[in-house]
């Protein structure tokens, strides 16, 4: 029996509330339409997102790392057992009644600790002679059990185990039959032939189309649905897709007019993180980004959850801005995004707080961090958007390559340089993004 394809609908790395929320609420769009999905998460919940799952009693998608192909994904072959101290005789009527060739061995605490198959059966007891015709003519000892004859250095594989691992071994091995654990227990054998078996996941991108920001492994699966709000990333796919993208404030936006394109009646809790995604994004619609209709779905959302739009936008957004118990690491990581302009692949984040004197206050330790990150994982340039949400401005640390960048990006004199103090800027997607993009160029190519 095939194994059910796995589908799920996931934002990208470091998520935000927009990712996390349209996970939830698209997924439950698919459902209600009669596509069976699970909603996911790439990543660590942060505390704004926490907070509406929390106030609307939802629980957090489930972390999913990578959708690498594994065991698990594929039809594990059920096999009949031997326990070590069985005999000969034992052996042998198990592989003639279920034509099996190969038999995986268990202890009495069914643990697996070998494998025999007929040619190890034949060799040990028969020394050379047609095994067929030696059962009818010489009488088994009896004193002679399974751990006599069987192999003990096994190759054997976890459920969980790559694909790729598993075909590497069994390329290099040449064996026909592998069992199959889960922390010991055996769940049955595979063989070459089972991989053939495999599916790939399903993948139903929201808030994110580039495969630089996708889920560890989205290169192995089949996307089906992108549903988003960023610019285009130069993603490929080998099938055609749905794809809904448009220039709008956040990604609940759209999937908030799928539910009314299709008619499906939003529950009040899948309002509240709709609405919780739209604020979020929107800065509570002062972003340049917020267009009229993310305000129009918003207050339609709104009134679906029973909250009040100004009173709960305040309360989430606080809750978010409270970061002063995270480190360094996780401050600078923060809503983190890879972009690849020009060749070269940046990191930005973005923290929104009430107050930025604290965190500014970590500079010099936010910045080594920083640094670190770009040595190690061969970056560019690592930019840090601290928004101040009262303020309505950014400043934005940067470490890298990029002070002749920002300095074309923003037109700005850098004094420091690492730091730049950008009134007015809220949207890494709108006001960071494009400006750098156009100032790579410019600066790269002249």
């Amino acid at each position: 029996m095939q194994k059910e394809q796995k589908r799920y609908v996931i934002g990208h790395k470091n998520p935000d509330t927009d990712s996390i929320c349209a996970a939830v609420a698209y997924a439950h769009l698919k459902k209600e339409l009669g596509v069976h999905v699970v909603p996911a998460r790439a990543g660590k919940v942060n505390k704004e997102t926490q907070f509406a799952l929390d106030y609307f009693s939802v629980p957090a998608p489930d972390l999913v790392e990578d959708v690498y192909p594994r065991i698990s994904d594929i039809e594990i072959t059920s096999s009949p057992i031997i326990h070590e101290d069985d005999g000969l005789c034992e052996l042998w009527q198990i592989m003639k009644q279920n034509a099996f060739k190969a038999v995986p061995v268990l202890n009495s605490a069914e643990t697996l600790v070998g494998i025999v198959t007929v040619g190890d059966f034949a060799k040990h007891y028969f020394a050379g002679l047609d095994a067929k015709e030696a059962v009818k003519e010489i009488k088994i000892d009896k004193n002679i059990t399974v751990k006599d004859v069987m192999e003990k250095n096994i190759v054997s594989f976890d459920v969980e185990e790559l694909l790729s691992n598993v075909k590497a071994t069994i390329d290099e091995k040449g064996y026909k039959t592998y069992p199959v654990v889960d922390d010991g227990a055996l769940l049955g054998v595979l063989t070459a032939e089972s991989l053939s078996t495999a599916q790939r996941v399903q993948l139903l991108l929201v808030d994110h189309n580039e495969m630089v920001q996708a889920v560890n492994g989205a290169e192995t699966a089949q996307i089906t649905d992108i549903i988003d709000h960023h610019r285009m990333g130069g993603i490929q796919t080998a099938e055609p897709l749905f794809a809904h993208i448009d220039r709008l404030g956040s990604t609940c936006t759209i999937v908030t007019q799928l539910y009314l394109q299709n008619k499906v009646e939003i529950p009040k809790q899948i309002a509240g993180l709709l609405l919780s995604a739209i604020i979020s994004d929107t800065v509570l619609f002062k972003s340049p980004t917020c267009t009229e209709v993310d305000k129009k779905m918003a207050e339609l959302l709104a009134e679906i959850a029973g909250v009040d739009l100004e009173k709960y936008g305040l309360e989430l957004l606080k809750a978010g801005s409270d970061v002063g118990s995270l480190k360094d690491e996780e401050i600078v990581k923060y809503d983190m995004k890879e972009f690849t302009i020009d060749g070269k692949i940046i990191l930005v984040s973005q923290i929104s707080v009430m107050d930025d004197k604290a965190i500014l206050a970590r500079r010099d330790g936010l910045l080594a961090t920083m640094q670190k990150s770009c040595t190690d994982g061969n970056y560019a340039m690592y930019l840090l958007m601290v928004t101040n949400i009262l303020k309505e401005a950014t400043t934005l640390l940067f470490v890298g390559e990029p002070q002749a960048v920002i300095m074309e990006a923003f037109h700005k004199d850098i004094t420091d340089g690492c730091q730049v103090y950008l009134p007015g800027v809220l949207s890494r997607k709108k006001q960071i993004i494009p400006q750098v993009t156009e100032a790579v160029k410019k600066v790269c190519h002249g």
